[in-house]
């Protein structure tokens, strides 16, 4: 009985083919992949939050405690999203996440003044809406950035390079 005999200048190249699949296939992933993961992470996570702080019963007991708490973490995503990498293609938005991140963080602690007391300061509420709506406008020129669209607005500048 003849054994079956592979020749080796077909091992070598199946080898080879092979350990050159692993090396592109199973690279590390690049910056770009790597920050649209993690903006689409964070997008999700603000959405969630946001349909969760729009959930709460404004007249319970503890609306105020959920509120706050639920805006802690939206705070925390925010400051996190401010830390991505932001590679070259996107450089733009570098000062956008800052700014974000910024803005959430003054909205976030005027409405723990606002509500934190014993009384609604309705005064302080107003300035965390406002703060609480720059960081989202913010949001919204990134992902729209982020997309290949020329964001427009109050405020806008775009300067091409």
């Amino acid at each position: 009985m003849k054994k079956a005999k592979i020749k080796t200048p077909l091992l070598y190249a199946l080898l080879l083919s092979l350990i050159a699949g692993c090396l592109c296939g199973c690279g590390p992933k690049s910056e770009l992949e790597i920050y649209k993961e993690n903006m689409q992470a964070f997008y999700d996570s603000v959405n969630a939050t946001a349909t969760a702080i729009n959930s709460i019963d404004a007249s319970g007991e503890n609306a105020a405690t959920e509120l706050l708490a639920k805006l802690d973490e939206m705070n925390t995503a925010f400051n996190t999203m401010a830390e991505y990498t932001v590679p070259e293609e996107f450089s733009s938005v570098e000062t956008l996440a800052d700014n974000a991140a910024a803005r959430m963080n003054e909205a976030v602690l005027l409405y723990h003044q606002a509500l934190g007391e014993s009384t609604y300061d309705n005064n302080i509420a107003s300035q965390a809406k406002a703060k609480y709506d720059e960081a989202m406008t913010n949001i919204q020129y990134m992902g729209q950035l982020l997309m290949g669209q020329i964001p427009e607005g109050d405020g806008v500048t775009v300067t091409y390079e």
